[in-house]
């Protein structure tokens, strides 16, 4: 059985296994930290070249990085919506359950062509 020497020289069965699997769980857990850092990285650059850069080396507040997101998941459904009914806005409202007003508003906010989606 696997021990290790404890501060005043007593043995721990154990002990040293236990240790083992905690730096084994460690650098996984920094790996996954890091991993996560660059990729919110590139999101963050991302966003400063969409944005015409205006913000110093990329750095935004996590309020500015989900309206962002959430501006994007937006986009990206309306435009599926619009898809889908090959560009009729009345039935993509009703696919998103939204109000039309609502969905013309976003689509001009975003600078979705309509009518490029009803010759799908």
């Amino acid at each position: 059985m696997l021990s290790a020497t404890v501060g005043f020289g007593w043995r721990v069965p154990g002990e040293a296994a236990l240790l083992r699997r905690r730096k084994r769980t460690g650098i996984l857990a920094v790996a996954r930290r890091t991993s996560l850092v660059r990729e919110l990285r590139g999101f963050m650059g991302a966003m400063a070249s969409r944005n015409g850069g205006s913000r110093a080396e990329g750095r935004f507040s996590l309020k500015e990085i989900a309206g962002r997101a959430a501006a994007e998941a937006e986009r990206q459904a309306i435009r599926l919506a619009l898809q889908a009914t090959r560009g009729n806005k009345s039935e993509a409202a009703r696919l998103l359950w939204v109000d039309y007003k609502t969905l013309h508003l976003k689509i001009k906010q975003y600078g979705i062509p309509a009518r490029r989606f009803r010759g799908f």
